[in-house]
């Protein structure tokens, strides 16, 4: 029981760390998320074969799994919460960026959020998200509203204030 607890924590590290921007998140999603569900099974027959095996600690075995039950209870919220702990934290250094809009194509850290570029286009600024995979996101500052978008496959969604989440499907 101890190699799969130990690999679910590592995997679990590793997902974090691909919400947090630390890495490329399509790869550790994947090989963490195989490795999750490869613990998960590991875990369930080794317990399925303890119960049958020693039918009497049954009550110790179901004691055990409760903690294991209430972290992933709370880590589920927590790892949801994580995007919007950054942007909060965030604010300050992305208006001034969205405000200077110092157009870059290489990756750089702006507050806790790591960028793939800054673009302007149509006269607005757009903070392009590091880690996208098929399509391009990121945040985008509209004191006026969300405009009709400048091309094809590219929607907004209002997060707070003049703050809005696009994306960006060139296919």
């Amino acid at each position: 029981m101890t190699v799969p607890t130990v690999a679910a924590g590592l995997a679990i590290l590793a997902l974090l760390a691909a919400v947090l921007g630390l890495g490329e998140p399509l790869l550790i999603l994947l090989f963490a998320g195989c490795a999750l569900v490869g613990c998960g099974l590991a875990w369930l027959i080794l317990t399925i074969l303890g119960l049958l095996r020693h039918p009497g600690r049954r009550h110790r075995v179901l004691t055990r799994a409760l903690p294991a039950v209430l972290i992933v209870a709370v880590a589920l919220p927590a790892l949801a919460a994580v995007p919007r702990l950054q942007r909060s934290l965030s604010r300050a250094a992305m208006e001034r960026a969205a405000t200077e809009c110092p157009q870059t194509s290489s990756p750089r850290w702006v507050g806790t959020i790591r960028l793939a570029k800054i673009h302007r286009m149509a006269g607005t600024c757009y903070l392009f998200e590091a880690g996208s995979f098929l399509a391009e996101t990121g945040w985008v500052l509209l004191p006026g509203g969300a405009p009709e978008p400048p091309g094809t496959g590219m929607t907004y969604r209002h997060l707070e204030g003049h703050w809005y989440r696009f994306s960006w499907d060139p296919f």
